[in-house]
Protein backbone atom coordinates (compact mmCIF):
# COMPACT_ATOMS: atom_id res chain seq x y z
CA UNK A 1 0.00 0.00 0.00
CA UNK A 2 1.53 3.58 -1.02
CA UNK A 3 0.45 5.65 1.77
CA UNK A 4 2.11 3.08 4.58
CA UNK A 5 5.24 3.04 1.75
CA UNK A 6 5.69 6.76 2.30
CA UNK A 7 5.05 6.74 6.26
CA UNK A 8 8.17 4.27 6.38
CA UNK A 9 9.74 6.48 4.23
CA UNK A 10 9.60 9.13 6.62
CA UNK A 11 10.40 7.10 9.42
CA UNK A 12 13.02 6.27 7.51
CA UNK A 13 14.66 9.57 6.58
CA UNK A 14 13.83 10.90 10.43
CA UNK A 15 16.34 8.66 11.45
CA UNK A 16 18.49 8.89 8.89
CA UNK A 17 18.91 12.42 10.13
CA UNK A 18 19.11 12.08 13.88
CA UNK A 19 21.88 8.82 13.16
CA UNK A 20 23.80 10.57 10.85
CA UNK A 21 23.73 14.03 13.14
CA UNK A 22 25.06 11.71 15.85
CA UNK A 23 27.50 10.18 13.98
CA UNK A 24 28.79 12.90 13.03
CA UNK A 25 29.61 14.19 16.70
CA UNK A 26 30.75 10.68 17.79
CA UNK A 27 27.64 10.13 19.57
CA UNK A 28 26.30 6.41 20.00
CA UNK A 29 22.71 5.44 19.46
CA UNK A 30 22.72 4.52 23.23
CA UNK A 31 24.38 7.64 24.80
CA UNK A 32 28.03 6.57 24.34
CA UNK A 33 30.80 8.61 22.82
CA UNK A 34 32.70 7.67 19.87
CA UNK A 35 35.54 9.04 17.21
CA UNK A 36 33.27 11.58 15.11
CA UNK A 37 32.41 10.14 11.80
CA UNK A 38 33.49 12.13 8.90
CA UNK A 39 31.43 10.35 6.39
CA UNK A 40 28.53 11.43 8.33
CA UNK A 41 29.62 14.86 8.41
CA UNK A 42 30.08 14.87 4.41
CA UNK A 43 26.51 13.40 4.10
CA UNK A 44 25.75 16.44 6.40
CA UNK A 45 27.28 19.19 4.22
CA UNK A 46 26.89 17.75 0.70
CA UNK A 47 25.66 19.46 -1.98
CA UNK A 48 23.61 16.44 -3.36
CA UNK A 49 20.36 18.18 -1.92
CA UNK A 50 17.66 16.65 -4.01
CA UNK A 51 18.30 12.85 -3.78
CA UNK A 52 15.53 11.32 -1.88
CA UNK A 53 17.55 10.63 1.37
CA UNK A 54 19.94 13.43 1.52
CA UNK A 55 20.25 15.19 4.90
CA UNK A 56 18.29 18.30 2.71
CA UNK A 57 15.64 16.26 1.96
CA UNK A 58 15.29 14.55 5.30
CA UNK A 59 15.98 18.04 7.04
CA UNK A 60 12.30 19.27 4.90
CA UNK A 61 10.74 15.76 5.70
CA UNK A 62 11.10 16.62 9.37
CA UNK A 63 10.27 20.23 8.80
CA UNK A 64 13.68 22.26 9.00
CA UNK A 65 14.98 24.20 7.12
CA UNK A 66 19.25 22.70 5.75
CA UNK A 67 20.81 25.46 5.63
CA UNK A 68 19.89 27.05 9.23
CA UNK A 69 20.55 23.34 10.03
CA UNK A 70 23.85 22.91 8.85
CA UNK A 71 24.74 26.37 10.11
CA UNK A 72 24.07 25.33 13.74
CA UNK A 73 25.91 22.22 13.15
CA UNK A 74 28.79 24.25 11.93
CA UNK A 75 28.74 26.23 14.78
CA UNK A 76 28.24 23.59 17.24
CA UNK A 77 31.23 21.21 15.93
CA UNK A 78 33.36 24.17 16.17
CA UNK A 79 32.65 24.48 19.97
CA UNK A 80 32.52 21.21 20.56
CA UNK A 81 35.76 20.15 18.82
CA UNK A 82 37.44 23.56 20.23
Amino acid sequence: DVERSRGLGDVYKRQLLIESVKSAFGIRQHGGVRKPCDEAWEWILSENREMPFSFATCCREWGVDPETMVEWLRYYRKKMLG
